[in-house]
């Protein structure tokens, strides 16, 4: 049934309201059975053609090649979490997040475990883009108008939000830039849902600077009204990309 639906929503055009309620349906299985398109497991990566770009706390960055254009592999730490585990609790948000069809939100190929040089690892896989993220983007382009770019970014929360995504770390690192110059919405879900797959996860402990007050008490979940503070504090730092402060603590006491 989830292929079925998913299948469906790609090959046959269908009026806003139809597509919102099978996009819905879809969710639901996807929530429910645990499950997401089969589709989205198989993602033939040239391992020959990769070369590392990053790394972090939280994983590796590649550029590689799939079906002949340069694609990012995003290999995130899984921190034991088991891939019996993991990956179905990504069903819902992958289900979701593969069939987004606006400008302003980075579409994604597949995910696939793990990567050969890290161990428990998820790969995400979405399209590379040559301007990087806002903020690398904005401090090698100082002269670039803030506002179209603001906008953008409201135009892919508000599609997220349409479809019940909530992103849970909105900041400029999370946002790249397409060829043609628009911000695109990233890596939404991701850190939340490994966090959530320990047995020991009591609550919302992300990393970005710009989490609401809300989420660093106990047991409090990301919800669309902590994205909303997340872009007020990544609309600020927008015009001003040179002082953000890397302190999460003084970030947040500012």
């Amino acid at each position: 049934m989830v292929d079925f639906l998913d299948e469906r929503l790609l090959e046959e055009p269908s009026k806003a309201d139809q597509r919102k309620y099978i996009l819905n349906l879809l969710a639901r299985i996807c929530q429910a059975s645990r499950c997401f398109p089969a589709r989205l497991r198989h993602v033939p990566i040239d391992s020959t053609s990769r070369q590392l770009v990053s790394a972090g706390g939280l994983g590796i960055v590649y550029r590689g090649n799939y079906k002949g254009q340069n694609v990012c592999v995003k290999a995130i730490r899984t921190y034991n979490a088991k891939e019996s585990i993991i990956l179905p609790a990504l069903g819902r948000d992958l289900a979701l997040w593969a069939q987004a069809d606006h400008p302003n939100v980075l579409p994604i190929y597949g995910v696939y475990m793990s990567d050969p040089t890290m161990k428990e690892s998820i790969c995400m896989v979405s399209p590379w883009a040559d301007y990087g993220d806002l903020r690398c983007f904005l401090k090698k382009h100082p002269a670039t108008s803030c506002a179209p770019l603001i906008a953008d970014i409201i135009l892919g929360l508000e599609y997220l939000h349409n479809v019940d995504l909530v992103h849970t770390e909105l900041e400029t690192t999370n946002i790249l830039i397409s060829n043609d110059l628009r911000a695109m919405i990233a890596d939404f879900g991701i850190t939340h849902i490994l966090q959530g797959s320990s047995d020991t996860n009591t609550g919302f402990t992300g990393c970005s600077n710009w989490i609401a007050p809300e989420l660093v008490q106990e047991h409090s979940l990301p919800t669309k009204a902590s994205d909303i503070w997340g872009f007020a504090c990544t609309s600020f730092e927008v015009p001003n990309p040179a002082n953000y402060a890397t302190n999460t603590v003084l970030t947040m006491g500012n």
